[in-house]
């Protein structure tokens, strides 16, 4: 069992799935080491011991669990947390991604234009494509290599993610074409632990997916009150925006716009 790093101020704040942005006044967790992250498969359990935690963040990695492991993450999460403490779950929102590609399968059948059908096509690999992709960064990477896409429309959905390889002019998206895909980035290094490309062995895949409604559900079963809706840039949780977790690299919008945000109290 790990002893957890503590603020300056006696808190201890776990960040569950970190990916590459965390801050050092945290306990940072995730599939890979370095000095500001602590290597652990989540779907074990949380390596700390029982009401330990003041405040639990994890951004976009519920999904990645069965419907049955993610149950048992937050009964985790649950666990460790002390009486009061809280808990700000960040995940993609299913009700958006439906919402929009119904939105632009309506838009295309009304206008069949190019742009309509990059929008929608989109759309459907949003809802799709982590869930049965069998090669790391599945068609979407596809996508973005052949520059069949909406780049707007992509930032507007994805944010940060992809901010860096948006072809700001045409020698950029000429030479796009030649550099590494934000998945290859980020799963390299992953591959590089478990020597496989395979997406389910990395943590890529999406297996279960989830709205306001049903995460609230499932908070609520697992002994969670006060379960609010928050804004990207909105928390109960003391001192949270001074990490800027949920904010973009310049901190004026929210990092992934695809996303709805849960926050509950450990009564």
């Amino acid at each position: 069992m790990k002893n957890p790093r503590k603020t300056k101020t006696g808190q201890v704040l776990l960040n569950l799935g970190c990916g590459g942005v965390f801050s050092p006044e945290w306990n940072n967790i995730d599939l890979y080491r370095s000095k500001e992250v602590f290597y652990h498969n989540l779907e074990n359990g949380i390596p700390f011991s029982d009401n330990c935690s003041d405040v639990v963040y994890s951004s976009h990695v519920l999904e990645h669990f069965s419907r049955e492991k993610g149950n048992f993450f937050i009964k985790e999460i649950f666990r460790v947390l002390k009486p009061g403490g809280m808990v700000r779950l960040v995940l993609p929102d299913l009700e958006t991604i439906a919402a929009e590609y119904l939105k632009n399968i309506v838009n295309f059948r009304h206008e069949p234009s190019e742009r309509n059908w990059q929008r929608y096509h989109w759309s459907v690999l949003e809802l799709y494509d982590q869930t049965v992709r069998e090669q790391s960064g599945g068609e979407m990477l596809k996508a973005l290599r052949a520059g069949d896409v909406d780049w707007e429309y992509i930032l507007s959905r994805a944010g940060d993610e992809f901010y860096d390889f948006y072809p700001w002019n045409k020698v950029q998206a000429k030479a796009l074409k030649t550099r590494l895909s934000l998945w290859q980035r980020l799963f390299n290094r992953l591959k590089s632990v478990f020597r496989s490309k395979d997406p389910k062995k990395i943590g890529e895949l999406h297996r279960w997916m989830y709205d306001e409604v049903s995460l609230t559900h499932m908070l609520e079963n697992c002994g969670f009150v006060e379960i609010f809706r928050m804004d990207w840039n909105e928390s109960r949780i003391a001192g949270f925006e001074k990490y800027g977790l949920d904010a973009s690299k310049n901190r004026s919008k929210q990092r992934k716009p695809d996303s709805f945000y849960l926050e509950a109290k450990k009564p």
